[in-house]
């Protein structure tokens, strides 16, 4: 039940935290070679921020504009021509119209069997294969790092024509992107592959850093382990493409399986029409009526599932 609440935008009770202080200088980089980006002081302040649980919010899907011509590609999905049916589809995967507005559709239109389980197809297809944004590097785990503790994700490889390649170097640990604190690699998978590429991101690192011979390192350094020092450095760039990865058969992806669960918690909602007996899933804590899906839905306590 719990990631069923998360795919569907429900809160999530937690906090996460970044420890530190102080202000570090900027890092200099000369822009025609960083592609543009922007290099700033990485002040660390202790903050405590909710992860958010992106999902469908049933308002937004209640109050969802429907194009006229969204609703005559939907009328087409059961055409007598199996070769119209066909284009219907592909039309509508491809339609500008947010998810909301299909599901709207789902929610509130007395669909025949046949538009809803194209429909639904369509919807589940879209999420499944939505773009992806992506950093572009290898990564590991690193924990408890400096006195203060600090976790993250240690860059292990950059991958050649992602922006990593521009930005980044081996060893730099990311602890921070956007609002998000990034202490594990799926932390790091998820905020970012939910974005589209192109999306500007901030990215908080720790550098390696090696002070002068004979001469102390920089006050607004990080001790690690040993003798080992790392630089605070904020950077802001945008986001390339998870299809520039390469190969990624045989590894588990979160995100992926984020979008699954997503896709099986729409259908326990829509893929049939509403029945006042049966056990389907809630959105919001709201099951569907017996008549106009959430339509008229009356308000209830827990979340159930067939």
């Amino acid at each position: 039940m719990a990631a069923l609440l998360a795919c569907l935008g429900l809160p999530v009770a937690a906090l996460a935290q970044v420890g530190g202080v102080g202000r570090v200088p900027v890092e200099k980089v000369d822009p025609q070679d960083a592609g543009g980006l922007r290099i700033r002081p990485a002040p660390l302040v202790r903050t405590a921020v909710p992860p958010g649980a992106d999902g469908f919010d049933l308002k937004a899907i209640r109050t969802a504009r429907v194009p006229a011509d969204l609703r005559q590609i939907v009328a087409r999905l059961d055409d007598a021509d199996w070769s119209a049916r066909e284009e219907a589809s592909r039309r509508l995967e491809a339609h500008p119209a947010p998810d909301e507005a299909l599901l709207r559709i789902l929610d509130q239109d007395d669909l025949t069997e046949e538009q809803r389980q194209r429909l639904m197809g369509v919807v589940s297809r879209r999420i499944l294969l939505r773009e992806r944004g992506a950093i572009g590097i290898r990564m590991s785990t690193r924990m408890g790092l400096g006195r203060d503790g600090i976790s993250g994700v240690e860059v292990t490889q950059l991958i050649e024509g992602l922006p990593a390649e521009r930005v980044l170097r081996v060893g730099d640990v990311i602890t921070r992107i956007d609002e998000r604190d990034i202490r594990v690699n799926t932390d790091l998978i998820t905020h970012v592959q939910r974005m589209p590429p192109g999306r500007v991101i901030r990215v908080r690192i720790l550098r390696p850093r090696t002070p002068p011979a004979g001469e102390a390192a920089d006050p607004n350094w990080i001790r690690g382990e040993g003798d080992r020092w790392f630089e605070p450095i904020e950077v802001e760039f945008a986001l390339g493409s998870y299809a520039k990865l390469g190969d990624t058969q045989g590894v588990v992806n979160p995100e992926t399986t984020r979008r699954q669960q997503l896709i099986l918690a729409l259908r326990a909602v829509w893929d049939r029409p509403p029945d006042p007996l049966d056990g389907r899933a809630t959105i919001d804590g709201v099951t569907p009526s017996d008549v106009g899906g959430f339509r008229n839905a009356v308000p209830k306590t827990g979340v159930r599932g067939r």
